[in-house]
């Protein structure tokens, strides 16, 4: 992918903290209206590349064009073109959620008219909550309050810093009925999360940080395809035995959840032959039986207990 075609390009990055070498020359490009995700273990160096694209930290050396030109350039210009939704953002306790919209409308140039401003409040569906003080609302509230304000000048892109994090179930998927609004206008959106299931969600490419490097940029899918465990077989049965799985001769290892078995096998065909035989013997009911391809959680996992991805298999950018 070119330069023109890039609406964030990063070439040969890097990025030293004294003598620590934070990031090890990223090459990177992200087109205009996709979803991109940047994924991969704490201390990977996700957050710095981040702050290098927001303009709140300058590269050690290598080239970094975001809308055209560098962050670090023009920034006031800059931060007007872009919106961030940090991790947490902590607003004065007594502001209420009508107040704060009030307040961050008035800083910008191009403040948005009535109309707009009923449009931002429904879609964030923040109307029960305009009279309540922000310490009061729960923490999916504050999010959605905090993103609303993110995107109220209309940003060009949109940086979300694990959005999700710490909130519970029902909060989570109250913020997630938002984002799908949001990248359905067709947003230039960086996500950056530990939660696989959001990346799954919402993003068109993924990014894979290790140890300051990217490993493999492509979709989650075949990120998952690529680089997750091996295939296994699914088994719902109310009455199988992990003991009596686990000891099948072709079976590696078995996962249990509920009635549900994962057994991974480097030989698949023998080890659904050795299953069917032992659920006849033993009369079992098998209620589903498939193959299951890896998966990103699955990647996640390897990377942070394994010592990283085996060199023959993963791109070094």
């Amino acid at each position: 992918m070119g330069d023109t075609e890039a609406f964030i390009h990063l070439s040969k990055l890097h990025k030293y903290y004294g003598e620590k070498h934070v990031i090890k020359g990223i090459d990177l490009a992200i087109k205009r209206g996709e979803v991109f995700g940047f994924l991969g273990p704490s201390g990977a160096g996700k957050t710095t590349t981040v702050e290098i694209l927001e303009g709140l930290r300058p590269a050690s050396s290598g080239k970094v064009l975001v809308l055209g030109s560098d962050p670090r350039e023009q920034q006031t210009l800059f931060f007007k073109k872009i919106g961030v939704q940090f991790q947490k953002t902590d607003l004065p306790p007594k502001l209420k959620v009508r107040e704060a919209l009030a307040l961050f409308n008035v800083l910008y140039k191009n403040k948005l008219n009535d109309q707009a401003m009923q449009d931002i409040i429904e879609k964030f569906t923040l109307r029960p909550y305009l009279n309540t003080y922000f310490e009061n609302l729960s923490g999916g509230t504050k999010q959605k309050l905090i993103l609303a304000l993110a995107i109220a000048h209309n940003p060009q892109i949109l940086f979300l810093d694990e959005p999700t994090t710490g909130m519970d179930p029902k909060s989570r998927q109250d913020f997630y009925d938002v984002l799908f609004k949001i990248k359905a206008e067709g947003r230039t959106i960086i996500l950056t999360t530990h939660n696989m299931d959001e990346a799954n969600k919402f993003c068109d490419r993924i990014a894979f940080f290790y140890q300051g490097k990217i490993l493999d940029v492509d979709t989650p899918q075949n990120l998952a395809a690529k680089y997750g465990e091996n295939a296994c077989l699914k088994i719902i049965s109310p009455n199988a035995v992990r003991g009596e799985l686990q000891a099948l001769a072709s079976v590696l290892r078995v996962e249990e959840k509920e009635g549900t078995f994962l057994l991974y096998s480097d030989n698949l065909q023998a080890a659904a032959l050795e299953v069917f035989q032992l659920s006849q013997g033993n009369n079992w009911h098998i209620t589903s039986f498939g193959l299951e391809r890896g998966s990103l959680e699955e990647l996640f996992i390897s990377l942070g207990t394994k010592g990283g991805a085996k060199s023959e298999n993963f791109k070094i950018s």
